[in-house]
């Protein structure tokens, strides 16, 4: 019996000793009194606790210790209608919670331990409703209640829903908050301490919240995750600090089905991976926002919107479903070796961009994006799924980025350059509307190796507000990309991507699909640093927009290396780069090419393309696809300074193209290679004012020449169209083409095609294709209307070839058209041809038509004035206009050759003449008429004032030749060596007239021979009222007259008229010979060879075959000498009758005569002498 009973004593006493290990942890403290909690075991791992104060929904607790043992367990129980248990400890010591803490039932449990808490490795909760557990000293009860932990006397047991709010300051204890378990419950889960030290896991169906006076602490490990998950919010605060490295374990993380908030006066260290389904913000106490730090590689994926005031730290991914704000700054001062993210990504334009951040410092924010995009990565682990996108309530209405600045440097303040990727197009949600990417400052560059790339990809606009540096300053390295596509507008400032030694200045690209683009608030260059003698190329710069684009500066220049190229594009808007210089140049290399496209109008000021001493200028291009294109106070500058060639500059409008206010268009050569051409075409108007287009040689090369093809052309105010070859050069000229439908319009504007002195090569031609062409300008050498081809030096000047539907215009003084060789040379040249076609030529008020060689006779060179060939339906000339060709210098004058169905001159002259040193021949003068009139003393003379002949005169008029008051003269001047031209009219259907004073005059001054006059007409030639025809040795000279030849149906002279052959100087008279068909009337006029009183040689005869003659009222035909030689006779032959009526027939030597008379011989049926006259 004994032993029996000491058998059940024991297992007696092992309870016993069970129930006290149990107490030893719970142990409650009576201050409930009757109420007080009761701890109960369920078996020896698991408790209960039972009792407590209840008041209505809320059940109050209050333990001496509250700890739960490794592999134990402990359940507050839920007696029916109780929502709230709150458990107060009031001992001094810290909970320690190393097993597993739950609740019968789905009340929320409060745990109040000042001293603090501590969960262990295993800790766990089984809670279905929150979990509030604190180091407070009590919780609010309503306004005025507390249930406190120290303060016992004082504590309320109330029926009020127990707040947040913790009486007195959590600083007022040191206790803290561990953890190192699985905290999971149904629904909020709150950790509140001076101090919270935190690993393992939180999982909260509701609100978490991890707030800490002081600091929050955050810890992974290789073998174990931090997680924090939120159903509802999650809220990390610390009010000192926030300090979390969660990066070592794959599936570490933040994670919230809505909101999560990080909340710290100071910046936040936050090293983990952060998943919000809503928004995600870092702020201050007082709502504004705060920072964040990372010395490592976060990842921030939100279903809202994110937002922070500062970032620091290593490579930063954000991942948005709204907006990402972040007003201050990112500085990004490395890669993330481990933990970086490493993925590719590609653009809205299909570009595919490489995201390193593991290798590489790397920006990558991307907003606007779909949920399931957002929640791609990391949101399945150990705990399934978390985010429940069927249950989103809160959707995001932005897809803005706005970061104030991004700098790119480590943290000893030296360059470290990365990558940026900015982009709300990467799976976007077609819910939001376009999202606004702007960025301030941004520092991406490098002092040695590549600077960084920028990436940006916005579905609306994008706002670059401040200076983007992307630059390599150093002797090795390339400068950064930056790719910008909007779909709204595009505004920048200065965007600096330049290379300074051995590398490439970056790329620079701008695409707004729907928007326009602006950067005249800055600079973009993507050169070769000015002065570096860096080797590599300039990077591109290409803008595309659908609406306007408007820039400022843009440079992509070389050193030594190539220029790259600058394109811009406006598929449905305008161009405008007044707001800067395009320079794409190079001091070594190739320029860049350089295009402007748009569909609507293009303004632009100065495009300089210059290449280097070993490469070719850039070519620019500018079409204008509906509009017009402007440049204004501009210098359009392709050229070439060593061994290359330049650029060629086209440009297209479908309306008009217009420079102004002193621009310049220049394709040029001052090297070895060939100038390039300009190409200027407009649907409707070309208008040049002020300005200059230019294709030059400067070197050796040839000149690509000028072409426009427009509607009409203007070309006023010292414009001026050149193509040429500048003194000592070698090349040719190019050609200029002008075709233009309407008007071509030069109001003291210039053409000219020019072989400059000491150049040899050739001058190129000018061809002028238009409905009209009027050449003006004002009473001034420099305000000139002209179009000039001409050479100075070694070489052949141009033709001018001018073929208009209507009317070509001269007028004005210095409005010409000019063929001409000038100085000397050392070749025989050429002058080039002018070449009117035209259905009006006009050429009046002093306006020039002149084809000249002046060249000097100083040197071996001849030159042969070109030729002046007119093809007009009608040709007047008029108030002293002039149309010549001349010969100054060794060589011949050019021919002139018109053929119009009209000619009128009046008050205006027509000539070719060789003088000065000229010694070659006059070129002919031929005139092919319907009618020809010429009035108000006009002239077409021929003389020679040198050793060389003077040209010859044809006219040939179909209907009627006029000659009133004017003259027609071939002539040997006094100084003049050499034979006169033969003056030849014709008119094959009808009448000539001569007539007031009018003039046919072929005499020599000097030492030569005069011309033949030749006057025919179908019906018959009239001389009146003083006209008259005469050949002539004049006095002084040496050499014979020529034969005045008449012949016509009849032949009328009245009142004064004379047909004159006389010498007064060496050399015998020429002859009269009159041929009609019908009737020759003098009346009170004559015909006569004579010998004058100081002249030495034979008079000529006067002979007149006809079928009848009529001689009245003192008409004379003379013979006579009344110098020293015989005089001629006269003949009359009339097949019918001959009437003299008070009138002479006479062949005599006069007082003062020394030779011979001649016979008087008359042949006739009828002979009629009346009224005195005399025969003899």
């Amino acid at each position: 019996m004994n032993i029996r009973c000491l058998l059940t004593v024991v297992p007696v006493l092992l309870s016993l000793w069970s129930v006290s290990g149990v107490k030893a942890q719970l142990v409650p403290d009576r201050t409930l009194g009757s109420e007080n909690s009761v701890v109960t075991p369920i078996d020896q791992l698991n408790d209960r606790i039972n009792g407590g104060a209840a008041r209505g929904a809320n059940l109050f607790h209050s333990f001496l210790e509250f700890n739960i043992g490794e592999g134990r367990s402990l359940y507050f129980t839920n007696p029916t209608g109780i929502e709230n248990i709150l458990t107060r400890v009031t001992g001094g010591n810290p909970s320690n919670i190393f097993g597993r803490l739950g609740v019968l039932g789905d009340a929320s449990l409060w745990l109040i331990n000042p001293n603090g808490i501590n969960f262990g490795p295993n800790a766990s909760l089984d809670i279905r409703g929150s979990f509030l557990a604190t180091t407070a000293d009590g919780i609010q009860l309503g306004e005025n209640g507390f249930f406190s932990a120290t303060d016992l006397q004082n504590s309320q047991l109330l029926t009020v829903q127990p707040g947040v709010l913790f009486n007195n300051a959590l600083a007022a204890h040191t206790g803290k908050i561990t953890n190192q378990g699985n905290l999971s419950v149904g629904q909020n889960l709150t950790l509140a301490s001076g101090n919270l030290d935190l690993q393992g896991q939180f999982m909260a169906g509701g609100n978490l919240t991890l707030q800490a006076l002081d600091t929050v602490k955050i810890r992974d490990s290789i073998a174990n995750p931090f997680i924090a998950k939120a159903g509802g919010s999650l809220l990390v605060q610390g009010d000192r600090a926030i300090d979390i490295f969660a990066l070592n374990h794959p599936h570490s993380g933040l994670f919230s089905g809505q909101d999560m908030v990080l909340r710290s006066p100071n910046s936040v260290i936050g090293d983990a991976h952060y998943y919000s389904g809503g928004n995600f913000r870092i702020e201050k106490p007082d709502g504004s926002l705060g920072s964040l730090a990372s010395p490592n590689d976060p990842i921030i994926r939100s279903l809202g919107d994110v937002s922070f005031w500062v970032y620091e730290g290593a490579s930063l991914h954000i991942f948005a479903a709204g907006s990402v704000y972040i007003p201050g700054y990112v500085w990004i001062q490395g890669a993330d070796p481990a933990n970086g993210l490493i993925e590719n990504v590609t653009l809205s334009d299909g570009t595919t961009v490489s995201i390193d951040g593991q290798n590489q410092p790397t920006l990558d924010i991307r907003a606007g994006m779909t949920p399931e995009a957002v929640a791609t990565a990391g949101v399945t682990g150990d705990s399934g799924t978390f985010y429940d996108f069927s249950t989103l309530t809160d959707e995001p209405t932005s897809a803005d980025i706005y970061i104030g600045g991004i700098y790119f440097y480590d943290s000893g303040f030296n360059p470290a350059p990365g990558k940026v990727l900015l982009t709300n197009q990467y799976s976007p949600n077609a819910a939001l509307p376009g999202g606004t990417i702007t960025v301030g400052w941004l520092d991406n560059y490098s002092f040695y190796g590549d600077s960084g790339d920028v990436f940006v990809d916005a579905s609306a606009g994008i706002n670059l507000t401040g200076d983007i540096y992307l630059s390599s300053l150093g002797a090795v390295g390339n400068g950064g990309n930056a790719k910008l596509i909007g779909f709204g507008d595009i505004t920048t400032g200065n965007i600096f991507s330049e290379a300074a030694g051995i590398g490439n200045g970056g790329n620079v690209s701008l695409t707004s699909e729907t928007g326009s683009i602006d950067t005249t608030t800055g600079v973009i260059t993507t050169q070769i640093s000015d002065g570096s003698g860096g080797t590599g190329n300039g990077g591109a710069i290409a803008f595309q927009a659908r609406g306007d684009i408007r820039t400022g500066d843009l440079n992509s220049g070389a050193e030594y290396s190539n220029g790259s190229s600058i394109q811009l594009t406006s598929t449905n808007g305008t161009i405008d780069t007044t707001g800067g210089v395009l320079y794409s140049d190079s001091l070594g290399g190739n320029a860049g090419a350089v295009e402007l496209h748009a569909f609507g109008d293009i303004t632009t000021g100065s495009i300089i393309s210059p290449g280097g001493t070993l490469g070719s200028g850039g070519d620019i291009n500018i079409t204008s696809q509906a509009g017009n294109v402007s440049v204004i106070n501009g210098w359009l500058l392709s050229s070439a300074l060593g061994v290359g060639k330049s650029g060629n500059i086209t440009i297209k409008a479908l309306d008009s193209v217009t420079f102004n206010n002193e621009t310049f268009l220049e394709a040029s050569n001052y090297g070895q290679g060939n100038a390039g051409s300009v190409e200027i075409t407009a649907s409707n108007a070309v208008n040049i004012n002020g300005s200059w287009v230019e294709s030059m040689v400067a070197g050796t090369g040839n000149s690509g020449g000028i072409t426009i093809n427009a509607g009409s052309l203007s070309l006023t105010n010292f414009s001026e169209l050149n193509s040429s070859v500048t003194p000592d050069s070698t090349g040719n000229a190019g050609n200029i083409n002008i075709n233009v439908r309407d008007l071509a319009l030069f109001d003291s504007g210039r053409v000219v095609s020019r072989l400059e002195e000491g150049a040899t090569g050739r001058a190129g031609d000018i061809n002028i294709n238009t409905g009209s062409l009027l050449l003006t300008g004002l009473d001034s050498f420099y305000n000139v209307g002209q179009i000039v081809s001409a050479s100075f030096g070694d070489g052949d000047a141009g033709n001018v070839t001018i073929s208009a539907r209507d009317t070509v215009t001269l007028k004005g003084l210095h409005s010409d058209i000019w063929s001409l060789l000038g100085h000397s040379s050392n070749v025989d040249r050429r002058g080039g041809e002018i070449r009117i076609n035209a259905g009006t030529l006009e050429v009046t008020d002093r306006a020039r038509i002149v084809a000249n060689n002046e060249t000097l006779a100083d040197r071996t060179g001849r030159g042969y004035a070109g030729n002046i060939k007119i093809d007009a339906g009608l040709l007047s000339i008029n108030n002293k206009a002039e149309i010549s060709s001349s010969s100054h210098g060794p060589g011949d004058a050019g021919d002139i050759t018109i053929n119009t169905e009209a000619f009128v001159m009046d008050n205006s002259t027509l000539f070719n003449r060789q003088i000065n040193n000229a010694d070659g021949q006059g070129g002919n003068l031929t005139i092919t008429t319907g009618s020809f009139s010429a009035i108000n003393g006009s002239e077409i003379t021929s003389k020679t004032h040198t050793q060389a002949d003077s040209s010859n005169i044809f006219i040939k008029a179909r209907d009627l030749f006029v000659l009133d008051n004017s003259a027609v003269t071939s002539a040997v001047n006094e100084d003049g060596r050499g034979a006169g031209g033969d003056i030849d009219i014709n008119v094959t259907n009808g009448s000539l007239l001569l007539t007031n004073n009018a003039k046919v005059t072929a005499g020599t001054y000097g030492v030569g021979n005069a011309g033949r006059i030749a006057l025919s007409a179908t019906d018959s030639v009239s001389i009146s009222n003083g006209a008259g025809i005469e050949s002539l040795v004049a006095k002084g000279a040496v050499g014979d007259g020529n034969e005045i030849s008449i012949q016509a149906r009849s032949l009328f002279l009245t009142n004064n008229a004379e047909l004159s052959a006389s010498t007064n100087g060496r050399g015998n008279a020429g002859g009269v010979k009159i041929n009609t068909t019908d009737t020759v009337s003098f009346d009170n006029s004559w015909a006569s060879s004579a010998v004058e009183s100081l002249g030495i040689g034979d008079g000529g005869n006067v002979d007149i075959n006809t079928r009848s003659v009529a001689l009245t009222n003192d008409a004379k035909l003379l013979a006579f000498t009344a110098g020293q030689g015989n005089a001629g006779s006269v003949n009359v032959d009339a097949s019918d009758t001959v009437a003299i009526d008070r009138s002479t027939v006479s062949s005599a030597v006069e007082a003062s005569g020394i030779g011979n008379g001649g016979n008087v011989e008359v042949n006739t049926r009828s002979l009629s002498l009346t009224n005195g006259t005399v025969l003899s």
